[in-house]
C-alpha cells in the first residue's frame, strides 16, 4: 500500500521519452495529483523528475504517465530524498 504520508523522489524514464510530449504529459498529471518538483530532459535520452507530496499520489501519477504514454517507459528509477517542501509548484526545467 503507498504511503500518505509526504516524500519526495528522484525518478528517471528510460525509453522512447523525449520528443514525444513526456514532459508536459508528467507536468499536467503532477499538477493534477498536487505534486510539486520539475522535470527535464537529459542528455543521455532519459527525463529526471523530482517529484514532493504524498505517497499515494506519486503512485497515482506515475501510473498516469504510463497510462498516456503506454509503451513509452522501458524502466523507472526511483530514489528517496531528504525534504519535502523544497518546491511551490511543478515546473518544466529545459533540459
Amino acid at each position: 500500500m503507498a504511503s500518505i504520508h509526504a516524500r519526495s523522489e528522484e525518478i528517471i524514464f528510460h525509453g522512447l521519452v523525449q520528443g514525444v510530449g513526456f514532459r508536459m504529459t508528467a507536468a499536467r498529471h503532477a499538477r493534477h495529483h498536487e505534486l510539486r518538483g520539475w522535470v527535464r530532459n537529459d542528455p543521455h535520452g532519459t527525463v529526471t523528475a523530482i517529484v514532493q507530496g504524498l505517497g499515494n499520489r506519486i503512485e497515482a501519477w506515475l501510473e498516469c504517465i504510463e497510462g498516456s504514454l503506454p509503451g513509452h517507459v522501458a524502466r523507472i528509477q526511483r530514489r528517496e530524498l531528504p525534504g519535502t517542501d523544497e518546491f511551490a509548484a511543478f515546473r518544466i526545467l529545459r533540459g
